[in-house]
């Protein structure tokens, strides 16, 4: 009878000690997580999508009529202010100056004749009359001669700004209207411009909803990341914003130009960028995981652990909000615990 007693005395041991092992691991899997309220910096951006582009661009083409005798360049050369791009046939232009210095040097012969020879022996009214009339032959001669070389001073289409050549819509014997418009066959497809982009300043051209927009104004810093260039983050800043909205499926977006005045030699027009312009930051100021405040009657709220363990709801103010975290501004102090929703 004892040894029964003793037998049931410790299945009875192991049973309770089975049963603390087994609701251990359930009383720690039902303790909430927590987190730590701490003092820190706190960012509101507006993320917008955009790509980068060169800061300046033009477009340049021929301001006189003519056929294309000489092309310069080709695309991604590099050429300098003033350089020549390309150079109409100046055969007409040259015969037509030199008529016109013929007729100068007619017209200055005619009166150095009349005024030697020709009218020595007249009187003095027709002579004055004789040499008025050349005189006046002269400057019409020389009126034409300026007229007949005008065009030379458009002949050659030169580079207005440093830069990359990134389109050349010319080639030679193609004709030109003088108004960039391309004529005669063969000529389909080409612009009868040269473009030219100053890739050595390159920005980014981003769209902003009508909702972001107002939350955006110039000098905002921005931070661009690129697709192409996993590991390069650019600083920026907002520079231009459009005043004339573009509507796509029911939503109008606004161009906004993110300023780079930072170097990054891997940087290309084209190429694909997010930016993330900061519209709001503060620091030293008390931060909670956003998940931790909740809406209890309209009043935010937080749980907080005291220092027994006990858990109590604290009314509290908030601030920032950028998703992650949340500013407080009253209602709790740094370093105390909060309790954070249980994840499902």
């Amino acid at each position: 009878m004892r040894r029964l007693i003793v037998l049931l005395l410790l299945a009875a041991v192991i049973v309770a000690a089975a049963v603390v092992v087994v609701a251990q691991p359930f009383r720690e899997a039902e303790k909430p997580p927590t987190a730590t309220a701490t003092t820190g910096s706190i960012e509101v951006t507006v993320e917008l999508s955009g790509s980068v582009e060169p800061e300046e661009t033009r477009t340049v083409g021929f301001e006189t009529p003519g056929t294309v005798s000489e092309v310069y360049v080709r695309d991604e050369d590099q050429v300098r202010t003033g350089q020549s791009l390309a150079k109409l046939d100046t055969s007409v232009i040259d015969l037509q100056v030199k008529a016109a210095q013929a007729a100068l040097t007619s017209a200055r012969s005619r009166y150095v004749a009349d005024r030697d020879e020709t009218t020595k022996d007249l009187p003095d009214a027709v002579r004055n009359a004789t040499l008025d009339a050349d005189r006046a032959a002269i400057a019409a001669a020389q009126a034409s001669l300026a007229q007949a070389r005008e065009p030379l001073q458009h002949v050659t289409l030169t580079a207005p700004i440093d830069g990359t050549v990134t389109d050349v819509g010319l080639e030679t014997g193609q004709r030109v209207t003088g108004a960039a418009v391309v004529m005669g066959p063969g000529a389909a497809g080409l612009s009868g411009t040269v473009e030219i982009q100053d890739l050595a300043r390159l920005r980014v051209r981003a769209e902003a909803s009508e909702i972001d927009l107002p939350k955006l104004s110039i000098g905002q810093g921005a931070t661009v990341t690129l697709d192409a260039l996993e590991d390069a983050q650019l600083k920026g800043s907002v520079c231009e914003i459009g005043t004339i909205g573009t509507q796509v499926e029911g939503v109008t977006n606004y161009e906004v130009t993110i300023c780079l005045p930072e170097a990054e030699p891997r940087l290309r027009a084209g190429m694909t960028a997010t930016v993330n312009v900061v519209i709001a930051r503060r620091e030293g100021v008390l931060l909670v995981p956003t998940e931790a405040v909740r809406l209890v009657d309209g009043q935010a709220t937080v749980t907080v652990v005291g220092g027994d363990g006990r858990t109590s709801d604290v009314p509290v103010e908030t601030g920032l909000t950028n998703g992650g975290q949340t500013e407080i501004v009253s209602g709790l102090s740094e370093g105390q615990t909060i309790v954070l929703p249980a994840s499902s």
